[in-house]
């Protein structure tokens, strides 16, 4: 009975050890859980800033764009202004 009794006392030390494995195991896995969880976000974040990056970026291009075409304007009226200055020096010095 002895024998028995202590084959049993053995045997349950064995099970709470297992059992605390089992527990520290459990808490490793929450644990990479919540770390690949936060990973996840973060990723997604960084995704959003990119895109905000990205219409920002196109945004300034399609500006540039519009700056760049306004300057071609200027230019076509300048240059038709110095052909009329050009036109009336010459109907100027005729005239003289």
């Amino acid at each position: 009975a002895r024998t028995a009794a202590a084959a049993s006392a053995a045997a349950a030390k064995t099970s709470e050890a297992n059992a605390d494995v089992s527990r520290t195991a459990a808490g490793d896995s929450a644990a990479a859980a919540a770390a690949s969880a936060t990973a996840a976000q973060t990723s997604a974040a960084r995704a959003g800033a990119s895109e905000t990056a990205a219409k920002t970026s196109e945004t300034q291009a399609a500006s540039s764009a519009g700056d760049a075409g306004a300057s071609a304007t200027a230019a076509a009226a300048s240059e038709k202004a110095a052909a009329a200055s050009a036109a009336a020096a010459k109907i100027s010095e005729t005239n003289a």
